[in-house]
């Protein structure tokens, strides 16, 4: 029953702060919730717990956190992008940068750390070792 209240308040978290910080606190409510009936097999659970917040990690280190336009005179205006890998110009006329490859990051990242869990999880099975 505790899991459940837990997963419940995260999403519930996630869901209340969704504009600001609650975005991937509430996919990992949602991760939680439908990962419940499988809470207790640690080689399903925890590889896509993992690649969840692999995903987080991966988007947020790649999206750009703030964007700022200048021009001068009415010239050409620059836009420039800064995140925590670094900051970007975008040419002129684009005013919007796309998040796709924050997304690309984020499977990248994702697809990384589960496999890189159940990878490990399947040695240690192999191996004797314990797998909680």
């Amino acid at each position: 029953m505790a899991y459940w209240i837990l997963a419940l308040l995260v999403t519930g978290f996630g869901l209340v702060t969704g504009f600001s910080i609650g975005q991937p606190i509430f996919l990992l409510g949602v991760t939680l919730i439908v990962l419940g009936r499988w809470r207790r097999k640690p080689r399903v659970f925890w590889p896509v717990i993992l690649g969840v917040v692999g995903f987080d990690l991966g988007f947020l280190l790649t999206a750009p956190w703030t964007c700022t336009a200048t021009s001068i005179d009415l010239g050409p205006t620059v836009v420039e992008c800064r995140g925590v890998l670094g900051s970007m110009r975008l040419p002129d006329g684009i005013m919007n940068l796309s998040l796709e490859p924050a997304i690309r990051g984020g499977l990248a990242s994702a697809f990384a750390i589960g496999a890189g869990t159940a990878a490990i999880q399947a040695f240690r099975a192999r191996s004797g070792q314990p797998n909680g």
